[in-house]
C-alpha cells in the first residue's frame, strides 16, 4: 500500500500497475488474513476478484518472470508457504490465522 488508500484501492491500482486489468471496487472480497512471524512480522490481506476489465498481461516483466492461472487444487510446488497457507485457508474458510509461531 502506498498510503492514503483502502486495502481495496490498494488493490485496484496494483491490478492495473502489475497486471494491466482494471477492477471495480465492488468485486473485491477480501478472503483471508494472516498474521505472519517475520522480522519484522507481517499482517498479510487476501484478496479475491473474479471480474475485471482488460487481458492480464505482465506489466512488470523486470520484476515477474511470467504471470499464469493454475486451478486452485492443483498449484505449483514452488509456491510461498505462507501463501499456500492462505489459500488452504480460504479453502477451508479460515479467515484469520497465525503463521510462522
Amino acid at each position: 500500500m502506498d498510503g492514503n488508500e483502502t486495502i481495496k484501492q490498494a488493490m485496484i491500482r496494483e491490478a492495473t500497475e502489475e497486471a494491466g486489468i482494471v477492477i471495480n471496487e465492488n468485486d473485491i472480497e477480501i478472503v483471508a488474513f494472516l498474521h505472519r512471524k517475520t522480522d519484522p512480522e507481517r499482517f498479510d490481506i487476501f484478496l479475491r476478484c473474479d471480474k475485471w476489465n482488460g487481458e492480464v498481461t505482465n506489466m512488470e516483466p523486470n520484476k515477474c518472470s511470467e504471470l499464469s492461472w493454475f486451478d486452485i487444487n492443483n498449484l505449483p510446488s514452488n509456491i510461498i508457504p505462507c501463501v499456500k497457507k492462505a489459500i488452504e485457508n480460504y479453502q477451508n474458510n479460515i479467515m484469520f490465522d497465525n503463521f510462522g509461531w
